[in-house]
C-alpha cells in the first residue's frame, strides 16, 4: 500500500509496483485490489453527549504509552542517581538502601507499600552500634548524594 501511495499518480505504477515487489503484474494488481477492497476508513475521534447534552469529541486510538523522551530522560535521571550512590561508602550505601527499600541487586525500588524501618532497626540490620550512628550515615550519605547531583545538573547544558 506504500508502493501504491507513491505510484497510484504516475504512468506504468502497477508495473513498477510489480518490479518493486518481485510479482508478475495480474498477481500485484490482484493484491491491490483484496487491499483497497479491505482497507476500512475509520474516525480517529468518537463523538459522544455527555451527562449536561454537551458533544464532545475524544480520540479513540490514542497511545501515550510509550513517549520515547520520556523514556529517556527517566534513563538518565536513573543513571545519574545511580552513579551518585555508588559514589558513597558502603555503610551509606547500606543505610540508604535499607530506609529506601531499593533491592541490592537489580536497584528496584519495593512495592509502594513499604514500610521505612526506623533508624533503631536499620542499625541492627547493619551492625550499627546505635541508632544514632545509622541516622548520622543516612544524613551523611543523603548530603553526598545531594551535592553530587547538583554538580552533574549543574554541568549540563
Amino acid at each position: 500500500m506504500r508502493l501504491y501511495s507513491i505510484y497510484k499518480k504516475g504512468p506504468n505504477a502497477l508495473k513498477k509496483i510489480s518490479k518493486a515487489i518481485g510479482v508478475k503484474e495480474d498477481t500485484a494488481s490482484q493484491i491491490l485490489q483484496g487491499a483497497l477492497r479491505n482497507q476500512q476508513f475509520v474516525d480517529f475521534y468518537r463523538q459522544y453527549a455527555d451527562d449536561d447534552g454537551e458533544e464532545s469529541r475524544e480520540e479513540i486510538c490514542g497511545d501515550d504509552t510509550y513517549e520515547p523522551l520520556r523514556t529517556l530522560v527517566q534513563k538518565e535521571l536513573t543513571e545519574t542517581l545511580f552513579s551518585a550512590y555508588n559514589a558513597l561508602s558502603y555503610k551509606e550505601q547500606e543505610v540508604i538502601r535499607i530506609r529506601t527499600g531499593v533491592c541490592p541487586d537489580c536497584y528496584r525500588v519495593q512495592n509502594r507499600k513499604y514500610k521505612s524501618p526506623t533508624f533503631y532497626e536499620t542499625a541492627i540490620t547493619i551492625g550499627l552500634s546505635s541508632a544514632e550512628a545509622a541516622e548520622k550515615i543516612y544524613r551523611e550519605g543523603n548530603r553526598k548524594m545531594r551535592g553530587i547531583l547538583a554538580s552533574s545538573f549543574s554541568g549540563r547544558k
